[in-house]
């Protein structure tokens, strides 16, 4: 006799939705309904599941992050299962929670190697805990996520060594070529009469150093006009750039580093949820990010 409930949550979803609910009187305490009352009692208001990216090529790493919401305020969630991800290398798992205005939020993020090509299905995760709703001994699943891995391109290991020296080569070669071309020029410039006046370049700092802050005022202006994922992933992007993220490097990898101090630290956790929740909340925690970037 199953002692469990089954509830899958979507996010920002009222309540939890009961897909099987099985007891049955016993004279005797049954082994399950020991380790039921075990569980910790939660209110679960989101628990939900999303990659980073869906199309992958065999040996690219990205990021499945497991996303859960409760309204007790709890430091760990050692509840969570994880699912079945046999057919990638797992590189790091790195869990997180920080206290909300509701409760506490809580995320698991798992860097995977992706080693196989084809059609990946990402079973959900789970989460065991008595329902502070109902009072029943609960399972809470995430959604599923189903990601696409094309086979890696091959390269013979002497051919490729050969066109990498001759990139190498073509490059020296255009570099000399500027050179020689340089010296004729200033030679000339020289050699004209010395009360002509050269006009001096144009810099470029100023250029430089408000060309991305711009550029994110832009994205910024339109996350806050059409609160899409697109526009969210777009301005993701654009603050790992300018905190100078590697593909591999999580939030917190930026946070040890320095990268992200502060505001700049904040706002890029807003944007990341905005970025991977479920698409019917997509909108509001784009909102929520927005005083962040103001």
């Amino acid at each position: 006799m199953a002692w469990f409930t089954t509830v899958t949550i979507r996010f920002r979803c009222a309540a939890p939705a009961v897909l099987l609910s099985l007891y049955a009187p016993a004279a005797v305490v049954h082994p399950a309904l020991a380790a039921a009352q075990s569980l910790r009692t939660l209110h679960v208001r989101d628990f939900s599941m999303a990659v980073d990216r869906r199309d992958l090529v065999v040996g690219e790493r990205f990021h499945l992050t497991i996303h859960a919401a409760v309204a007790e305020e709890v430091t760990s969630l050692d509840e969570i299962a994880l699912p079945n991800l046999s057919a990638f290398e797992e590189l790091g798992d790195e869990r997180r929670c920080a206290a909300s205005g509701r409760g506490t939020e809580c995320f698991e993020t798992l860097t995977l190697d992706a080693t196989a090509s084809g059609a990946v299905t990402i079973a959900p995760a789970a989460l065991d805990a008595v329902d502070g709703r109902t009072g029943r001994p609960s399972r809470f699943q995430t959604n599923p996520v189903r990601v696409r891995i094309a086979p890696a391109p091959f390269v013979d290991a002497v051919q490729a060594t050969f066109v990498q020296a001759a990139w190498l080569a073509a490059r020296f070669a255009a570099l000399g070529v500027l050179l020689v071309g340089a010296a004729v020029a200033l030679a000339f410039v020289r050699g004209r009469a010395r009360g002509t006046r050269v006009a001096a370049p144009v810099s470029t700092t100023s250029m430089a150093s408000t060309g991305p802050d711009e550029r994110l005022r832009e994205l910024v202006a339109m996350l806050a006009r059409e609160p899409t994922r697109a526009h969210a992933v777009a301005l993701r992007a654009a603050l790992r750039e300018r905190a100078g993220a590697r593909a591999d490097e999580t939030l917190a990898d930026l946070a040890r580093r320095g990268a992200t101090p502060g505001r700049a630290g904040a706002a890029l956790a807003a944007v990341e949820r905005a970025s991977f929740c479920e698409d019917d909340r997509v909108a509001e925690a784009a909102r929520e990010a927005l005083p962040y970037l103001s």
